[in-house]
């Protein structure tokens, strides 16, 4: 009976994570993306910055020689932009983005969880020490 029991947990635990990696194996990061939903918190903004409320629109380009590219057009006028390199580890399960700065050097590595990766949606986020920034997308023309 003990078999039998360890036999079902096995398989169990197997399926579910074949149905966690399927979720974003078969998919391509590469292309235009439009925000759908953007929100930052941190230490000093537990609540959080939704960036959808203050920006017309929010885009996103993925190259595939490694480019990254963020536009964000705010209420009001005025264009946010950044750029910098990005990779993508071969399960997709995980996107690490590097900003450059103003002075053109690269900054930190942020590495995100993609937690869904289709041909129409991308979602990804991280959170460390009271930092988070939760991202969904779909794919735009």
């Amino acid at each position: 009976m003990k078999k039998l029991i360890t036999l079902l947990i096995l398989i169990l635990f197997i399926s579910c994570s074949k149905d966690d990696n399927e979720k974003t194996a078969n998919f391509s990061i590469v292309g235009n993306w439009d925000a759908t939903k953007m929100i930052t918190k941190s230490s000093f903004n537990p609540e959080g910055t939704d960036w959808k409320s203050v920006t017309t629109s929010i885009k996103a380009k993925f190259t595939s020689g490694g480019d990254y590219e963020l536009t964000m057009n705010m209420i009001g006028g005025g264009i946010e932009f950044s750029e910098g390199t990005f990779t993508v580890n071969g399960d997709n399960t995980q996107l690490t983005v590097i900003i450059e700065n103003e002075d053109g050097d690269n900054g930190e590595p942020v590495t995100y969880n993609i937690t869904e990766l289709s041909s129409e949606k991308l979602k990804y986020n991280f959170s460390v020490s009271g930092n988070s920034d939760t991202r969904e997308y779909s794919r735009s023309n």
